[in-house]
């Protein structure tokens, strides 16, 4: 996603030294098939839903607002995780939802400002291809922030759980 344009437009409007309010809440209806035996549902082969679609927008989180310093998880369930995660200049409450029949949905929203995701994802693994075949591409450690949220949401439970160094409870 750090490709798309209005990632790249709000990017360049983000100051960390304010600190924002984020709301992302990301639904894509999936069938039966999805919940009933997809190996992307299979937390051992893919990562659960926190990898499998989260991961891209959690990298986003990263990329705008910094190193997460804290997470607390609300709900964790086979179709839907929400939670509260801490960066340092954010606060972002997120779910991430595959429910069968849930209207699609792509909210990012920074202080009340829309980041328009809905369209423009047509050619984004080419740029990024692109970028990484000419020396160009997002390094590790960068990549490494949202592997770690993924990671701490895998091995959370949901129901409240949180992070020692969390000051979101």
């Amino acid at each position: 996603l750090r490709h798309h344009p209005g990632v790249i437009d709000m990017k360049s409007r983000i100051d960390r030294s304010k600190r924002y309010e984020v709301a992302v809440d990301y639904a894509s209806s999936r069938g039966s098939w999805y919940i009933k035996g997809a190996w992307k549902s299979d937390p051992y082969k893919s990562g659960g839903l926190s990898s499998n679609i989260g991961c891209h927008l959690f990298d986003v989180v990263c990329h705008f607002f910094g190193k997460m310093k804290g997470l607390v998880l609300f709900e964790k369930s086979d179709v839907q995780v929400r939670g509260l995660i801490e960066t340092e200049c954010a606060k972002v409450k997120w779910r991430l939802s595959v429910g069968i029949g849930e209207e699609p949905k792509r909210l990012f929203q920074i202080n009340g400002e829309q980041l328009e995701l809905s369209n423009g994802f047509t050619s984004l693994h080419e740029e990024a291809y692109r970028n990484i075949i000419s020396g160009n591409g997002i390094g590790l450690e960068d990549a490494r922030l949202s592997v770690e949220i993924c990671e701490n949401i895998r091995e959370m439970t949901g129901g409240m759980e949180g992070y020692e160094n969390s000051n979101l409870h």
